[in-house]
Parts: C-alpha cells; sequence; structure tokens
C-alpha cells in the first residue's frame, strides 16, 4: 500500500481531478461525467483511496445529493462553504477580492473556465482540478503559486469546517483523502 507521500505528479494530477470533481459536481451529474466508474473497477494500492472509492459508490445516491446540496451547493446555511472568498475576504461574501485574484491566476495560465452557471471560481473543487491540469502538464511552479495563493491560504479552515459537517461516509472519506492529498502535494512541490 502506498502512502500519498510517496506519489508522483502524476497520481498527485488524477487524484486531484477526481476528487475535485467529486467536491465540484451534484452526485447526479456523476454518472453522466462517468466519475466513478474508471475508479470502481480497479483496485488502487494508494492509502484511503479504495476506501473513498467504495464509499461514493456504495452510497443511497439521494441522501448524498441532498448533503451535497447543503455542503456545497449553497441550498440553506452552508455550514462549510466551498469559496475561498468566504473565507479570505473582510466581508465574507462569494466572488470577493480572492476569486478575482484567482480568475487573473487562471487567466495568466492560459486556463479558461467556462462554467455553465455564474459562480465563483474559487470553489475548492475547481481549484483542485485545476491543480491538476497544472501538475499534469508538469507546471510545478505555477502549482506552487496556486497553493501558496489560492488554496492553503484558506483550505485547512474550509476542509474542518467540512470535515465536522459531513455526515455520510462518502464525504467524511473525501474530506479526509483532500486534507491528506493537499499535505502531501505541498510537501511534494516544497522538495521539488
Amino acid at each position: 500500500m502506498m502512502k500519498l507521500t510517496e506519489l508522483n505528479f502524476a497520481d498527485y494530477s488524477a487524484l486531484c481531478k477526481f476528487t475535485g470533481a467529486l467536491f465540484y459536481y451534484r452526485p447526479s451529474q456523476y454518472q453522466e461525467t462517468n466519475l466513478l466508474d474508471s475508479f470502481v473497477s480497479a483496485d488502487f494500492e494508494i492509502e484511503g483511496l479504495n476506501d473513498l472509492i467504495q464509499a461514493f459508490a456504495n452510497c443511497d445516491l439521494t441522501e448524498l445529493q441532498a448533503e451535497h446540496d447543503t455542503l456545497l451547493a449553497g441550498i440553506g446555511d452552508m455550514e462549510a462553504p466551498p469559496w475561498g472568498s468566504v473565507y479570505l475576504d473582510k466581508e465574507e461574501v462569494v466572488f470577493g477580492e480572492s476569486t478575482l485574484a484567482f480568475r487573473a491566476f487562471l487567466r495568466e495560465c492560459n486556463l479558461d473556465f467556462n462554467t455553465a452557471q455564474n459562480e465563483p471560481e474559487d470553489q475548492v473543487g475547481l481549484i483542485l482540478m485545476v491543480l491538476g491540469i497544472l501538475l499534469e502538464q508538469g507546471r510545478i511552479d505555477r502549482a506552487t503559486t496556486l497553493l501558496d495563493k489560492h488554496l492553503n491560504t484558506w483550505f485547512e479552515q474550509f476542509i474542518g469546517r467540512f470535515n465536522q459537517h459531513a455526515k455520510s461516509s462518502s464525504y467524511q472519506s473525501l474530506g479526509h483523502f483532500s486534507q491528506n492529498l493537499v499535505m502531501a502535494i505541498n510537501q511534494a512541490v516544497q522538495a521539488k
């Protein structure tokens, strides 16, 4: 069994895209995007990954959808808002200064995200997917900038709240795995 700290940047890239998508997409979209299919059939020798995959593969989709809406979609009182600007801006609002800074960072990286919704780009799932793209492209310097300026500045506060309020084993696994993944990537880019 490999520890997260023993992986390479290609592995981190795939895991960032996967966990980012689990945070970003609604559970009802997992089938349309084939998100779980490619992972469910494989047996990974990565610490915590099989538990995460099985938690999502075996969940009640209706219950998970309701939890997603509460935790990540802004329906009702949000205990763990997934947008960086909520944690970083004085007014604690979405579309704040940190959102604009991340949007500028995306332009600098020649990455254009055209989501079908009018939403802030500094959503944790989108940021993890961008991190995955940068790692995949070998742009470690840009990945380091993303971590230092656009994720590490608020991720621990978010993931602490997320882990505290997640009720399903799916989201509990996602929170803990993602927390360990981001720590491992931080160590890897610092060692580079």
